[in-house]
């Protein structure tokens, strides 16, 4: 695994050639380093029934670049390589004027994000 390169964060600082080469050295990093790029996605409809905690299965990644998703683990995409990740999501859900929806992101079986929105006639997304 590459070592990711520590992040500066500069406040009212001079910029100097040290701390341009900070940033030289980062993009270096993301430029050879092909690891953490994974788009999944699910092409048919699945059914939860109601008050169930289920995992949303996929079936399709493109791009799948350093094999962070498996058709074997269809409910996970794993980080192959050490760094920072963005992850991010959209679920729709069926209209209904009752309930509420709820999603989360895991890691390692911890919840890191959870939101939840209440019922919509007209759907919800």
């Amino acid at each position: 695994m590459a070592t990711v390169p520590s992040i500066h964060t500069w406040v009212n600082e001079t910029l100097t050639a040290a701390k341009m080469n900070e940033v030289s050295s980062m993009l270096t990093f993301l430029r050879n380093n092909s690891g953490g790029v994974c788009h999944v996605r699910q092409t048919a409809q699945q059914f939860i029934a109601n008050t169930t905690d289920v995992a949303v299965t996929f079936d399709a990644a493109d791009p799948n670049v350093d094999n962070m998703w498996s058709a074997l683990a269809d409910t996970r995409v794993t980080a192959n390589t050490s760094g920072y990740y963005l992850v991010s999501g959209v679920v729709t859900f069926t209209a209904s004027a009752t309930g509420t929806r709820f999603g989360k992101f895991k890691r390692n079986g911890n919840t890191l994000r959870a939101a939840s929105v209440p019922a919509s006639p007209g759907g919800v997304e």
